[in-house]
């Protein structure tokens, strides 16, 4: 159509609005705005979404289902899993009009900071983010870092990496660090100590992420392999013929626990597989020798530990040698001290010493001899361990003499070669012994009429007169009667007293009474008012009911209600009479009287004139 300067000009219709010279359909303008200020950008029909939508120039990104264009700058993702957002959601991307791309940046809202990312294509953009999720790595901020995202203030970690202490970290940089009497999760110690990073280092069992040291010149840690660890937890391990530094021995034998106040960073050793030696080192069990009675060293300290594989053995100097007995390793033990059982199974001294650097038998507490081959008095070898335990650890069950615990515990020693057992799951104790629960009857084995067969479970065998039912052990058979099919002990309401010898009698429960030696029934007056304990119960419900509605009716109903009667007039309205007949109902209330009595009483306080009685 021809405008009212003589030229021609666009008249757009339906959807489409005159921009520019130019018709432009309305899905592609915002705030009058075309394709979020792309001016290359194209409005192009989008089949799959069924409307007009901008086809954005390079440098910008299509939003929002492709209604406006936003540069590539203001929009941070750090991860291809990541919906784009234009300044993470929580502001606008500005810039002067004329301004280059590469300088735009987000206008952030309240409670969120603008920082600067390079994201997962590797370049820097700005976006917002709330303060709880913001951390810094070599003084460079990252979204929790850098492989989370932040949702209401915390962080939500990408899938294969954890939470800790705020931000997202893979799980090789999470590590213990001590807290008072308790340990707490860090990411790599702490950004004082050490930046979780991805690995720059050429072996391929490193790639990945590392703990990266962020100061080693004053040696209070120092970077071994993946790890930033304390001085306290290196240790030097043979591999390939030489000493390579290891943390705690190895990460597959124990973890660095750091004290981040003081110098007494240490080794929690995996108890499954491994041994703290009393450097403070871990070690496999099968290279962890005795040296003392409580002190491990590789090896004895006659050896190396090699590894085969996925086990590990120890390598003997000469005159030394690895023996095992009852699935024990002993490694390479001096062969002076090497002795034989009567099975000829070679164990250490007996089983009752250890083996000095001098290659001599030093004897523990309840042995003697060269070799330890004796028990002291008070003890008893025991048949499987082959050591010498105090006597209060073994019973007089047959078969079972020379076994501690009856098999089935830890003998603890006292002073005064005094002791006594702590027993396994599913036994209890019994004096100083382990037996199965089913054999004990209130600590008592077999309720003292009988013999334990010392198995998992427990049987009883009685004594002649005695038989055990389905609720009690081994009781004289004069105290057990049969009801309804069912055997009982006192009818089921006592307990047989027969032991010792003693001639059996029941002792009935409370509320029972014996009728004769052998059977307790319920009291006379117990079965007199038990029928009707359930009515009293329901009369007693339903009166306190019945108050509680009277009550509640009064106070809702009636408290309000002006007076009716004489003696509902308030105390100060009240004339002399009055208030000494409310006194006289009261305490007749009190007696059993009625009010006709109280009022008579009144009368004769008060003369015939009215005047008071003297």
């Amino acid at each position: 159509m021809k405008s009212a300067g003589g030229g021609h000009e666009c008249a757009c219709s339906g959807p489409f609005t005159l921009l520019n010279k130019r018709c432009i359909h309305q899905d592609c303008l915002r705030d009058n705005v075309y394709c979020g200020g792309d001016a290359l950008a194209g409005c192009v029909y989008k089949p799959e979404q069924q409307r007009f939508g901008c086809a954005c120039s390079e440098g910008f990104l299509a939003v929002s289902t492709g209604e406006q264009c936003v540069p590539r700058k203001c929009i941070y993702v750090h991860s291809t899993l990541a919906e784009p957002k234009v300044c993470g959601g929580f502001g606008t991307c500005f810039g002067q009009a004329g301004t280059p791309l590469s300088e735009k940046r987000c206008s952030c809202t309240d409670n969120t900071t603008e920082v600067t990312l390079r994201d997962i294509t590797g370049v820097l953009k700005s976006t917002c983010v709330q303060e709880g999720c913001i951390n810094y790595v070599d003084q460079n901020p990252l979204i929790c870092g850098g492989v989370g995202e932040c949702v209401h203030g915390k962080c939500v970690c990408d899938i294969g990496y954890s939470a800790v202490n705020g931000t997202c970290a893979s799980p090789r940089c999470i590590v213990p660090v001590a807290s008072g009497l308790h340990t707490v999760q860090s990411v790599c110690g702490g950004p004082t100590v050490a930046s979780c990073v991805v690995s720059e280092l050429p072996n391929t069992a490193l790639n990945g992420y590392i703990c990266k040291c962020i100061n080693t010149t004053d040696n209070k840690y120092r970077q071994i392999g993946r790890q930033c660890a304390p001085q306290e937890c290196v240790f030097p391990r043979s591999a390939n013929g030489h000493d390579v530094d290891t943390v705690c021995g190895g990460h597959e034998f124990g973890t660095c626990v750091m004290d981040l106040v003081g110098n007494k960073s240490y080794c929690s050793c995996d108890k499954d597989v491994a041994v703290q030696l009393f450097t403070g080192r871990c070690i496999p069990k099968e290279c962890a020798g005795l040296i003392d009675f409580n002190k491990y060293e590789e090896c004895g300290g006659n050896g190396s530990c090699t590894r085969s594989g996925d086990s590990y053995f120890c390598t003997c100097k000469s005159g030394y040698k690895t023996i095992t007995f009852r699935g024990v390793v002993y490694p390479c033990v001096a062969t002076e001290c090497i002795t034989q059982e009567s099975d000829g199974a070679e164990t250490v001294c007996h089983s009752g010493g250890v083996c000095s650097a001098e290659k001599k038998c030093v004897c523990k507490n309840g042995h003697y001899g060269e070799k330890c081959e004796n028990c002291s008095s008070g003890y008893t070898r025991d048949r499987s361990s082959r050591t010498c335990y105090v006597k209060d650890c073994f019973s007089s069950e047959p078969g079972f003499e020379d076994v501690v615990c009856n098999g089935a515990g830890r003998c603890v020693e006292e002073e005064g070669d005094k002791g006594y057992c702590i027993c396994d799951s599913y036994w209890g104790p019994s004096g100083t012994v382990c037996y199965p629960l089913g054999c004990l009857t209130l600590g008592t084995v077999c309720n003292g009429n009988g013999r334990c067969t010392v198995v998992k479970g427990g049987v009883c065998t009685c004594n002649d007169n005695y038989q055990s039912t389905v609720d009690s052990i081994c009781v004289h058979k004069d105290c057990i009667s049969t009801t309804g099919g069912v055997n009982l002990v006192c009818s089921g309401h006592g307990r047989c007293l027969s032991d010792n010898g003693r001639v059996p009698v029941c002792r009935c429960y409370p509320g029972y009474t014996l009728k004769d030696s052998f059977a307790c029934e319920a009291d006379v007056a117990r079965t007199a008012i038990q029928p009707y304990v359930p009515i009293v119960v329901g009369v007693l419900v339903l009166s306190v009911l019945a108050g509680l509605i009277g009550f509640l009716s009064w106070r809702f109903c009636c408290k309000n209600k002006k007076p009716k009667h004489p003696l509902d007039i308030p105390t100060k309205r009240r004339g002399r009479r009055e208030r000494s007949a409310i006194a006289l109902i009261s305490y007749a209330n009190f007696r059993g009287r009625n009010a006709n009595e109280a009022m008579g009483l009144a009368e004769l306080e008060e003369g015939s004139d009215g005047s008071a009685a003297v």
